[in-house]
């Protein structure tokens, strides 16, 4: 990108010439690359091309930094190609020769990584996903670190950039506790060598996520929405009393409202013996968040492929949900378990905070069912199995 004329008595740089062993001035006539306003220049550059081919020559495209995408009609590929160059050209920009970027018109294309595949477009669905090269160098990359045993400080930051990046191409949140382990270290003060168990295992779990892991699936058609409440309670153990200890309830609601199952459990003894150690006596947490797993096995029949708003009424959890993952060991598992069965079940929830009174799950996780069964909701219970299992306690 050229610099304006009057603008040129201020473009000076001093570099290093190596061939004279001494520092040079040297003037300059276009922005520097990766200087932030050369960035910035450029992105309005490239919008302002975007805006050009769209109003002037209806030109069906769009950009990605310096990557420009063009869905044209079938048939319409060689007018189209022609009118495209013939525009860049116009106004004095020079298109990449590169066999990589300048490719034909297809259904499917990839750009800085990332493969689209507009195959499905004809029943509303677009598939992303990471390209076979992105794939193949961070599975080498991963291998190489495991191989030596060794991973820095430096590699470890980017790495975990460059996974997240590709993390994103996939359909998903499993990788959260993963990613996590590997920043872990970048946030450290030294290298690791040789790598803890928890990293290794990390590395390879993504390892095998990033090769394996389905395409993101972009849907315009309906999907079913539905609404769940999840609650959590822990009272003092009392043998006298049948509803006491650490319990949980959740309900499911159509999207129009009305109430369509709910369950309500007290936890046995093998549960919450397991989360308190012999030590810990408040297990309100953990009873908070084991609802929404207990939600996603014993409803997924209904709940496959569609939006669930879930409401739950403890930050600790809801949070705990939103990222993906959590400080403590058990509940890291119970929450991997969990996500692992949402993209299973294709489904995509949104986590809200409910105020206690209004929360419709309070009731069935005190062992209060007469609201719920008077307006049309069916108990379900839960096979102490299916529990043990998803508390991570099995």
């Amino acid at each position: 990108i050229g610099i304006a004329k009057k603008h040129l008595l201020s473009a000076w740089i001093a570099a290093w010439n190596p061939a004279t062993s001494r520092p040079m001035v040297f003037a300059m006539k276009s922005m520097p690359f990766g200087a932030t306003a050369s960035v910035q220049a450029f992105l309005r550059l490239s919008v302002a091309l975007k805006t050009l081919g769209t109003m002037l020559f209806h030109f069906v495209w769009t950009s990605y930094y310096d990557d420009f995408i063009v869905v044209c009609k079938k048939g319409d590929e060689e007018n189209t190609d022609r009118m495209v160059r013939q525009f860049f050209s116009t106004l004095g920009w020079e298109l990449s020769s590169d066999a990589e970027k300048d490719r034909p018109f297809d259904s499917s294309f990839s750009a800085l990584g990332v493969r689209f595949d507009l195959g499905a477009c004809g029943d509303g669905r677009l598939l992303v996903s990471n390209t076979e090269g992105r794939r193949e160098e961070l599975t080498s990359c991963i291998s190489d670190i495991l191989e030596s045993q060794r991973l820095t400080v430096v590699e470890a930051t980017s790495l975990r950039s460059r996974l997240l990046f590709a993390e994103s191409q996939i359909f998903g949140r499993m990788a959260k506790q993963s990613l996590k382990v590997i920043g872990g270290v970048g946030l450290g003060l030294s290298d690791m060598s040789p790598l803890s168990p928890e990293v290794v295992q990390s590395l390879e779990w993504i390892r095998d996520r990033v090769l394996k892991g389905p395409p993101r699936e972009i849907n315009i058609m309906g999907r079913d929405t539905y609404h769940i409440f999840l609650d959590g309670a822990c009272t003092p153990k009392d043998n006298s009393v049948a509803w006491s200890g650490a319990s949980i309830g959740g309900v499911l609601c159509v999207n129009s409202g009305n109430i369509l199952r709910f369950f309500g459990e007290v936890l046995p003894d093998s549960i919450t013996s397991r989360w308190s150690e012999g030590i810990r006596e408040q297990l309100v947490y953990e009873a908070e968040v084991l609802p929404y797993s207990v939600a996603l096995s014993l409803w997924q029949d209904y709940i496959r492929d569609s939006c669930l708003f879930v409401y739950i009424d403890n930050e600790a959890s809801r949070f705990s949900w939103i990222a993906g993952t959590a400080d403590r060991s058990l509940v890291q598992k119970m929450i991997h378990r969990a996500l692992c069965l949402e993209a299973d079940i294709s489904t995509y929830p949104y986590f809200n905070r409910v105020p206690s009174h209004s929360n419709l799950a309070d009731d069935p996780s005190r062992g209060k069912f007469d609201t719920l069964l008077s307006l049309g909701g069916v108990r379900d219970r839960i096979p102490l199995c299916d529990l043990m299992l998803l508390s991570e306690c099995g």
